[in-house]
């Protein structure tokens, strides 16, 4: 009964941290100088503030006109790390643009960089689409463009493969209309968050006097929609209103609780 009700406070946690952590990758490449001087940790996470004061304040006072801000649903460092049997990763165009420029960075835990980047109009920027087929002047500009297109019948490397072609065509066509242009790719939300984030906490949570030395490990991923829970016991889910056990029945390719 204690490790049921332990599970169920876990999850309750699980949401509460969900909804608080948004520290994605964010990478960066331009023909400026802008990026010469910034350096940071690869362990380290950037808040809001710490992103805006040590990085887009040296970008504005530079005076670089021209921001394009691809921005995914969803991204993380995995996405990044992936590769195929062949050892192909899921954006070696960007990687390729990024290996061609003067000035390139990767920062990779910033908490919701596209926040800050949408404020800059509070330092006289402007925030406006991109549209290839209606090209005017533009100055002190962010240019927006939303990777939001997902397709029903493409899995995550289709997707972020057509994103990649997206975001190289792009960042060549404005580079060409514009000039020196910082482009950057990030993200809304993570695609997952790591499971040795909840490892301890699962762990703290599960001990228990009466069952000390074998106590259940839980690792928890995150999936944007959903979260993932793998257990070496099998779990149990309790309907708190009439303190019943539910059943959870697997039939094939599909789960339901009863």
């Amino acid at each position: 009964m204690i490790i049921k009700y332990l599970m169920i406070v876990l999850l309750i946690n699980l949401v509460n941290v969900i909804l608080c952590r948004n520290n994605v990758p964010v990478l960066l490449w331009s023909t400026g100088s802008e990026l010469s001087d910034f350096r940071v940790s690869a362990l380290k996470k950037l808040s809001t503030a710490e992103f805006y004061e040590n990085f887009l304040k040296k970008i504005i006072s530079n005076d670089s006109s021209i921001i394009a801000l691809f921005v995914e649903e969803s991204l993380s460092l995995e996405d990044l790390r992936w590769q195929d049997a062949n050892g192909n990763g899921l954006y070696p165009l960007i990687q390729k643009q990024m290996e061609a420029h003067n000035f390139n960075k990767f920062i990779p835990y910033v908490n919701n960089p596209v926040k800050v980047l949408q404020s800059l109009t509070e330092d006289n920027f402007k925030v406006s689409s991109f549209d290839s087929k209606h090209l005017s002047n533009a100055s002190r500009t962010v240019f927006l463009i939303e990777l939001n297109d997902v397709k029903d019948d493409e899995d995550r490397p289709e997707l972020l493969r057509r994103h990649d072609q997206v975001i190289y065509e792009t960042c060549e066509l404005i580079e060409k209309s514009y000039g020196k242009t910082i482009c950057i790719l990030t993200s809304d939300h993570e695609s997952w968050i790591e499971p040795e984030y909840f490892t301890a906490f699962s762990r703290k949570l599960l001990q228990s006097d009466e069952d000390n030395k074998n106590t259940p490990q839980m690792n928890v991923y995150y999936l944007k929609d959903f979260a993932m829970v793998y257990t070496k016991t099998p779990p149990e889910l309790i309907n708190l209103h009439s303190n019943t056990t539910l059943d959870i029945i697997v039939s094939g390719s599909s789960t339901s609780v009863r």
